[in-house]
């Protein structure tokens, strides 16, 4: 996926209609790239006026506040170990989620959204970035960085 093909895919939805919903856990290397690679998208034109909710690892702490907003999008973005290359970024099918590990919070995804369906009429979209490493006390490795930096290249000039 490039972004492009992130672009097209959410073309039906206004901006202001979608939430990306940031995971990770920025102290785990490349674990933090959900939350890195949101924080590319907030500075996008195309998706500035979004609403952007970073999560880190308690994405249930901001179930209400998502409700609150009314998104017709959830735009669900964290690491996940898909057995591609470092960096790999790829949308990902809810029956995906159960056989990936994806991140480090307590609660399951799937679980957040049936949450989230029944107060919501959202729709709900996943991307998956294959992390390299996840130790402790590491940043991004360069090959995810670098992966980052190739996907949002064309629009953060």
């Amino acid at each position: 996926m490039n972004f492009n093909d992130l672009k097209t895919a959410l073309s039906p939805y206004y901006p202001s209609d979608i939430v990306f919903l940031a995971l990770g856990n920025t102290f785990r290397g490349d674990d933090g790239v959900g939350i890195i690679f949101t924080q590319y998208l907030q500075n996008t034109q195309e998706f500035s006026c979004a609403n952007f909710i970073f999560a880190y690892t308690t994405p249930e702490n901001y179930l209400q506040q998502i409700i609150e907003i009314k998104p017709k999008l959830i735009v669900c973005i964290d690491s996940a170990r898909m057995g591609s290359g470092p960096g790999d970024i790829q949308w990902l099918s809810p029956s995906m989620l159960d056989s990936f590990r994806i991140s480090t919070h307590a609660f399951s995804i799937l679980m957040i959204e049936t949450y989230l369906k029944n107060f919501t009429q959202s729709h709900f979209f996943y991307i998956g970035i294959e992390p390299q490493q996840t130790l402790p006390d590491q940043g991004l490795s360069h090959i995810v960085e670098n992966q980052l930096a190739l996907f949002f290249k064309t629009v953060l000039v």
